[in-house]
């Protein structure tokens, strides 16, 4: 998920590489029908002013209400592979619901049951870190309270200076999941010793992230039958052993530029930064079954104004993207029962 490597930020690398065995699945709520579809419980809030964004209703009188909430429910049922959830995120204005000086604030409250909420919470890093949830009930419920401490300053462009106040706004919220992954524990060290910090984790792969984690604390990782492995050092010097040389033990079967536009996994997202922005993930079941699972490696990004159209925009990418490329590929011929053990990290010699 997008500003997702500040969770991170001052953990040991091997507890970072047991954290990426797992998947996530992100819920996020940010256009207009997205909200109107998860909300099951409002009060004193304005969804139709500034469609796509969360308000303060006015009363009678033109002023904004001092207190409103609504509740979105997430069900697991909605994550395929679902293992756990992970935590709330959001963007909202807020000043700090602690600051005495606040003008609006807003904060955000969880249930797993649907009664009893945690107490209100505004903090931290909500677009990036959020708000921690455990445990895997069927159901999660996210309250939203808006609140004002103005109900009384005229608009800036109102002559007549009536009193309206001022009002928070909620851009966008998203539930993240954690997935059963593709990838199994191998040998992993309890305690690497080495922490990480400032790991970028936006629109990229899992594997991107330990790369960029090993590469930042000098540790290789080498995944071999499906299990991930993580040490100091990996592979041995085989330069003396064989080399690959064309036309003798090895023919080029193809050249071209490979796999790299196959997508039958895609994330597309339209306009904005972070989780302020809309996402849509589309799968092409048969070419996953053909060929496995290519999600897209970078951001896709359609210059969109409704969640309509970027389905739209997103199926239409899925569709030409699908089915992949000739690739580059070499047949190695060896004799039998004396073909060469490498693995990652080994030293080779290429003629």
């Amino acid at each position: 998920p997008p500003n997702y490597g500040a969770v991170w930020d001052g953990w040991d690398l091997a507890d970072l590489a047991r954290d990426l065995l797992d998947g996530w699945h992100v819920l996020r709520v940010k256009a207009p029908e997205q909200w109107q579809s998860r909300i099951v419980e409002r009060q004193n809030v304005d969804l139709t002013t500034d469609p796509g964004k969360v308000m303060l209703a006015k009363r009678s009188d033109g002023r904004y209400h001092e207190n409103g909430y609504l509740v979105l429910k997430f069900d697991r049922t909605e994550v395929l592979d679902f293992k756990t959830w992970d935590r709330v995120r959001w963007s909202a204005d807020s000043d700090g619901m602690d600051n005495p000086d606040a003008v609006v604030w807003t904060s955000i409250r969880v249930s797993t049951n649907g009664t009893s909420y945690s107490a209100p919470f505004d903090g931290g890093l909500p677009e990036e870190v959020g708000y921690v949830v455990t445990g895997d009930s069927d159901s999660v419920w996210i309250r939203i309270n808006l609140h004002t401490n103005d109900t009384e300053s005229p608009a800036p462009d109102d002559p007549d200076e009536k009193p309206i106040g001022q009002t928070p706004f909620v851009f966008a919220c998203e539930m993240i999941a954690r997935t059963h992954g593709e990838l199994m524990a191998g040998s992993i060290p309890a305690v690497a010793g080495e922490t990480v910090s400032g790991i970028s984790a936006s629109h990229t792969t899992a594997l991107k992230v330990l790369f960029d984690a090993c590469d930042q604390a000098g540790w290789e990782f080498v995944v071999w039958d499906g299990a991930l492995n993580l040490a100091e050092s990996l592979g041995v010097d085989r330069t003396k052993e064989f080399v690959f040389r064309a036309a003798t033990n090895i023919e080029i079967e193809s050249l071209s530029d490979g796999d790299d536009e196959l997508v039958n996994i895609l994330t597309a997202y339209g306009p904005g930064d972070g989780i302020n922005r809309m996402v849509v993930t589309l799968t092409d079941e048969q070419s996953i079954l053909t060929y496995g699972p290519y999600p897209n490696r970078e951001p896709i990004e359609f210059n969109v104004e409704t969640y309509d159209e970027l389905l739209q925009k997103a199926q239409e990418y899925l569709e030409e993207h699908s089915q992949p490329k000739p690739e580059f590929a070499i047949w190695v011929v060896c004799e039998y029962d004396r073909e060469p053990e490498y693995g990652l990290g080994d030293r080779v010699r290429v003629a």
